[in-house]
């Protein structure tokens, strides 16, 4: 997952460049293919570590756990914004 920080400064640039939508439209679709690369490679290790009786509990788990983390970053970033 450290590759994803790769994906920080073309988030910048997509929020940053306002004045070409087809600009940001590029940075945003970059962002998602750096920063976003990691999913596919990890549900595929998760399958072929765990058993298969619990393989979909485990992607469920998997899939649960990001979307919380996502959820709770965006509420801290929100709070860090307006404390500034």
């Amino acid at each position: 997952m450290a590759i994803s920080f790769n994906a920080i400064p073309l988030s910048a640039l997509t929020y940053m460049i306002n004045n070409s939508f087809y600009a940001s439209l590029t940075f945003l679709f970059l962002e998602n293919l750096i920063g976003e690369g990691w999913g596919s490679p990890a549900i595929s290790m998760i399958q072929t570590v765990v058993a298969n009786d619990v393989k979909g509990v485990a992607i469920a788990v998997f899939l649960f756990s990001t979307v919380c983390c996502g959820t709770v970053a965006t509420l801290v970033v929100g709070n860090i914004i307006q404390a500034l």
